[in-house]
């Protein structure tokens, strides 16, 4: 599989929770940590990682606007930080984005939260040339705090696993945080898991 259609596939699965609508915030690591005063989220972020930039993130975005047929714009909806390597290793990142609670149906609150979001992914991998398997949903702890978690394992036609993306859930106030952590190797997905749950929230 290409790395052209890696992208594509990384931010479809991005671009059913968004939308076309490009929202970024403005992203900084100040000494190594990083800030949303919205959401009360700090974390640190490790030597070697980098911020993806906006244009990339555009980009790819519409790429995958494309690929989902879809011009759905979600009010509201922010791209917060986007974490990579370096534009040479798209295969491990780590994405996260924020959408206000009103975007979602009003009877979907934190019990049911990664149903609906199941179900969203679900539909849009639909329209992605690929097979997927070991789908599973979950629970994991990060600070104080309880995020629904969703695997996901991609395969090829050879049947042979050419993605994996873990996905986080949470409704925190009136936004809903999403991170996604996508890898081709464990030693990287180790080092974002490891960023992600060292996470503080206020």
């Amino acid at each position: 599989m290409s790395i052209r259609i890696i992208a594509i596939v990384i931010i479809s699965l991005s671009v059913i929770f968004s939308s076309c609508k490009s929202n970024f915030e403005p992203t900084e690591i100040v000494n190594g940590i990083y800030e949303n005063e919205t959401l009360g989220w700090k974390m640190n972020v490790s030597e070697g990682w980098e911020i993806i930039p906006h244009a990339h993130r555009e980009r790819w975005t519409k790429q995958g606007s494309n690929k989902q047929n879809t011009n759905k714009l979600n009010d509201g909806f922010v791209h917060l930080l986007g974490l990579y390597k370096g534009q040479d290793d798209i295969w491990n990142c780590m994405i996260s984005n924020m959408e206000p609670k009103s975007n979602l149906p009003p009877q979907v609150n934190d019990a049911n939260l990664i149903n609906y979001y199941a179900a969203r992914i679900k539909k849009g991998m639909t329209s992605i040339d690929v097979k997927m398997v070991d789908f599973n949903a979950g629970t994991q702890m990060v600070a104080h705090l309880t995020f629904g978690r969703i695997n996901i394992n991609l395969i090829d036609k050879n049947d042979k696993v050419v993605f994996r993306q873990v996905i986080f859930l949470k409704i925190i106030g009136d936004q809903v945080l999403e991170v996604m952590i996508s890898y081709n190797n464990e030693d990287d997905k180790a080092a974002m898991l490891d960023m992600f749950y060292n996470s503080t929230f206020f």
